[in-house]
């Protein structure tokens, strides 16, 4: 029983994290020799051993394609996109760490701040510091609808969105 695991081209090896795609390669191999042995001392359980080598197959094809997956979903266009979204996170947060430390020094009056997502809206009577303003975690999407609800309810409101 000689099945061969394919060897992916040198242009797809280059662009996949090589160790993960050689440690699958290895496990393969390591899976097909000890078939061989079991084929070669018991034959009747051939039909066994290939159904399960043909899964190893799959298992390692997903792999590789796991692999390259991620290795395209970390391009520089991703970077970047990451990196425009943290800054504009860390501005929102500093425009309410201003707001908040103007807050403190009553010389503006936060009556409330309201939470809002497309899964409901939460009224904190009391401000939260930034510290845990930015410790919040963030579910569901902006409710355009809401949001305009809450501007003709709060004129003199202040928004500060996720994108």
């Amino acid at each position: 029983m000689s099945t061969g695991f394919p060897i992916y081209s040198k242009e797809i090896v280059s662009q996949i994290n090589y160790a993960g795609y050689s440690l699958s390669l290895k496990w393969s191999r390591e899976t097909q020799a000890f078939a061989e042995r079991i084929a070669s001392r018991e034959p009747t359980l051939n039909p066994e051993l290939l159904e399960t080598l043909y899964t190893v197959l799959a298992l390692s094809d997903q792999v590789a394609e796991a692999l390259l997956a991620l290795e395209q979903v970390q391009t520089p266009t991703y970077c970047n996109l990451t990196k425009k979204h943290l800054r504009d996170s860390y501005d929102r947060l500093q425009l309410y760490a201003d707001l908040h430390r103007q807050h403190q020094q009553r010389r503006l009056q936060l009556k409330s701040v309201i939470l809002l997502s497309d899964f409901g809206e939460e009224l904190l009577s009391t401000p939260p510091t930034p510290e845990e303003l930015q410790n919040l975690g963030t579910y569901g999407r902006s409710n355009l609808l809401r949001q305009t609800r809450l501007k003709q309810d709060y004129p003199q409101a202040q928004m500060l969105k996720c994108p």
